[in-house]
C-alpha cells in the first residue's frame, strides 16, 4: 500500500476530530487518542489492504467520538471519500450509546456475523490494536489498567476473546489470523491467572498448541506433543465435571511424565532446541502450578474440617489422609471464635517389653499462637528421633498464662502393638478422632508431668 492524498486527507480529519476539536485522550491516559487511528491505518496498510479499507481504519471512530460541535457523519464521509469508505466505518460503528455496556457489546457481536470480509479486516486491526495496548499496560501497571474502563475485567477479557473467536469464525484465512491468535493467547493467561491453578495449567497447554501450529508443526514430535496437550486438557475436563482430584492427580503426573520423555526424547535425537525450551519451560509452570493446586487442596481440606466439626466447641486434632500411600498429615484446629496466646506441645514414646509398657523419651516444642477458626500443623520434626508409639499432649494458653484447653492423642511410628484400641487413631469422614486424658487436672501443667504408664485407662475416646 504506496501513501496517497486521500489517505493523508483521512489523516487530517482524524487529527482534527480527535485532537484539535477536543484533545481526545486515550481512556485513562494523558496519551493522544490519534495514536490509535493512526495504528489501526498502519496495521491495515501493513497486511496489504486496499486504499478504502485503511481510510475507513485510520476513520474508524470519526463518526462515534466526534464532538456535536463538530459531528462528523456518514454523509460527511461520503462526500470526502466515497460510499466504500463510509459503508466501512459505519459498520464498526456503535449505533445506539444509551444501551448498557453489556448490551452494547452483545448487539455488536451479533453485528460481526453480518460483516464483510473489509469489515472484519478492519475490526480485527482495530482488537489488535487495543488489546496489544491494553496488554502492554497491564504488564507495567497490574490490574489498576482495567480501573479506567466502564466494565469489570472479567467482561472485557471474556468480550474481547469472543470478538476474537467469532472474526476467525466468519473468516478463518484471514491475513491477521496469527495477530489475533496471538492477542488472544495473551488475554487468555490474564484470564487463566485470575481463575485458579487449573485455568492457568490450561494456559499453558493452550499456548503450547498454539507454537506448535505457528512454529513448530513440523518437529518429528509435533504429534505427540499436540495428543498429550489434547490428553491433559481431556483430565481436566473430567476434573470439573466430576471432582475427583485424586484420580485427577494421578492422570495428571502420568501426562507430565509423558512429557518429560517427549523432551527427553527430542533432546536425543534432534537439535530443535526451541521446541525443547518450549516443553521444558511450560511443563516445568504446570508442574509448579499443580504443586501449588495440591498445597490449596489441602488448605480447602482443613477448611471443610473447620466446617464439618464447627459444633466441637474446644480445639481438636484431625487428620488428613493421602488416599493412594496410607500417609497422613496432623492438624491441631480451632473451629471456634476463641484466640489462644501459645500452644505448648509435648510428645513422647513408648515400646514395650516383657515389663509392659516404657516410657523412651520426652520432646517439649512451643508452638506458637493459634488464632480463631486456623489451624496448627503437627509435623515429624515435633517427634525427632522417636520411635514406635507417639503420644501427644497439647496445652493451648490463654492471655491470662493459664491453661483452658488440653488436647491428647497418640500415633504409631514403626512399632509398639501393645493396644488395638489406642494404638492408632481411626479416621472419621477424613477428619479424626478428639481424644481428651480424663483425670488430667486443669492446673498441670505438661512440663510437670514426669511419666504415663496406664495408657488404655487414662484414654477416652469421643467424635
Amino acid at each position: 500500500m504506496i501513501y496517497t492524498s486521500r489517505i493523508q486527507k483521512a489523516i487530517n480529519l482524524a487529527i482534527k476530530t480527535h485532537e484539535l476539536d477536543q484533545k481526545q485522550k486515550r481512556k485513562g491516559k494523558d496519551v493522544p487518542y490519534i495514536t490509535h487511528p493512526l495504528s489501526v491505518g498502519l496495521i491495515l496498510a501493513n497486511t496489504g489492504a486496499t486504499e478504502d479499507v485503511v481510510v475507513a481504519g485510520i476513520l474508524h471512530d470519526t463518526i462515534e467520538d466526534s464532538v456535536t460541535e463538530h459531528k462528523v457523519t456518514k454523509e460527511m464521509i461520503t462526500d470526502m471519500f466515497g460510499q466504500r469508505v463510509s459503508d466501512l466505518v459505519l459498520s464498526v460503528t456503535e449505533q445506539d450509546k444509551s444501551l448498557s455496556w453489556v448490551e452494547r457489546k452483545a448487539e455488536a457481536l451479533e453485528h460481526i456475523k453480518t460483516f464483510s470480509n473489509d469489515s472484519l479486516l478492519l475490526k480485527s486491526a482495530d482488537i489488535i490494536s487495543n488489546t496489544s495496548e491494553l496488554i502492554a499496560d497491564y504488564k507495567i501497571d497490574g490490574e489498576k489498567t482495567f480501573d479506567r474502563f466502564n466494565a469489570p475485567k472479567e467482561k472485557i477479557i471474556h468480550y474481547t476473546r469472543k470478538v476474537i473467536a467469532t472474526i476467525l469464525e466468519c473468516w478463518f484465512e484471514s491475513p491477521l489470523r496469527q495477530d489475533l491468535l496471538e492477542i488472544d493467547i495473551e488475554l487468555y493467561r490474564v484470564q487463566a491467572l485470575d481463575e485458579g491453578h487449573i485455568s492457568y495449567i490450561e494456559w499453558n497447554l493452550a499456548y503450547i498448541l498454539y507454537e506448535i501450529s505457528r512454529v513448530f508443526k513440523s518437529s518429528f514430535m509435533a504429534e505427540k506433543v499436540i495428543e498429550l496437550c489434547k490428553r491433559t486438557q481431556s483430565d481436566i475436563g473430567i476434573l470439573r465435571k466430576h471432582n475427583d482430584i485424586p484420580a485427577f492427580e494421578r492422570s495428571f503426573l502420568a501426562d507430565m511424565t509423558a512429557f518429560k520423555a517427549v523432551i527427553k526424547n527430542i533432546e536425543e535425537h534432534s537439535k530443535e532446541d526451541m521446541i525443547t525450551f518450549l516443553l521444558m519451560a511450560h511443563i516445568a509452570d504446570c508442574l509448579s502450578t499443580f504443586a501449588d493446586f495440591q498445597e490449596k487442596m489441602k488448605e480447602s481440606e482443613m477448611v471443610s474440617v473447620l466446617k464439618v466439626k464447627s459444633e466441637i466447641d474446644k480445639p481438636f486434632v484431625a487428620f488428613i489422609m493421602n488416599e493412594e500411600d496410607s500417609t497422613f498429615e496432623v492438624h491441631l484446629v480451632n473451629s471456634t471464635d476463641s484466640k489462644y496466646t501459645r500452644v505448648n506441645l509435648l510428645s513422647g514414646a513408648y515400646c514395650g517389653d516383657e515389663d509392659g509398657l516404657l516410657e523412651t523419651s520426652k520432646v517439649v516444642r512451643e508452638k506458637g499462637e493459634l488464632l480463631p477458626k486456623s489451624s496448627i500443623r503437627i509435623d515429624s520434626s515435633d517427634w525427632g528421633e522417636l520411635d514406635f508409639v507417639i503420644w501427644y499432649n497439647l496445652d493451648l494458653y490463654k492471655e491470662n498464662d493459664s491453661i483452658l484447653t488440653m488436647v491428647w492423642f497418640q500415633l504409631e511410628k514403626g512399632g509398639g502393638n501393645y493396644d488395638n484400641e489406642v494404638q492408632l487413631l481411626p479416621v472419621i469422614e477424613r477428619v479424626g478422632v478428639y481424644i481428651k486424658l480424663d483425670d488430667r487436672g486443669d492446673g498441670e501443667k505438661i512440663e510437670q508431668i514426669v511419666k504415663h504408664t496406664d495408657m488404655e485407662g487414662k484414654y477416652t475416646k469421643s467424635a
